[in-house]
């Protein structure tokens, strides 16, 4: 009984590790929606290069409970381009006040914060932010 007892304890104090891993809110866990790309509104070019000159329509990532996620939106190649969906999955790890997540398609690697209902993805001339 003792031995049960003490695992069960072990258990909850394991769990109290994930409840409130990131600043300002209880749960990462759900959808995030793109709302700008470096400041600017959605529809955007995040890119100025001529090569890679790709419109983001919307761009949304849901976090789920077994650290894993998916993230789906719309993209276009110019503005008389169709829209293109695009949809993708990974997993994700909480690292202090951040979350790494890594794609399961290419295998990139990203770093979030996350502060009560705000994610902010900071890459080298872009940053991200989305709101659950």
């Amino acid at each position: 009984m003792m031995r049960r007892t003490g695992f069960l304890l072990l258990l909850a104090g394991l769990a109290a590790c994930f409840e409130d891993p990131v600043s300002g809110g209880s749960t990462i866990n759900g959808s995030y929606a793109l709302q700008s790309i470096n400041g600017a509104p959605l529809p955007n070019t995040p890119s100025a290069s001529d090569t890679s000159r790709v419109i983001v329509v919307d761009d949304v990532i849901t976090l789920y409970g077994g650290f894993t996620y998916a993230q789906s939106g719309h993209r276009r190649a110019n503005e008389s381009a169709p829209v293109l969906d695009f949809h993708g999955t990974g997993t994700y790890s909480i690292e202090g006040t951040s979350v790494r997540l890594r794609s399961n398609e290419t295998g990139l690697q990203r770093i979030a914060q996350i502060n009560a209902n705000t994610m902010t993805l900071i890459e080298p001339q872009r940053t991200w932010v989305y709101r659950k």
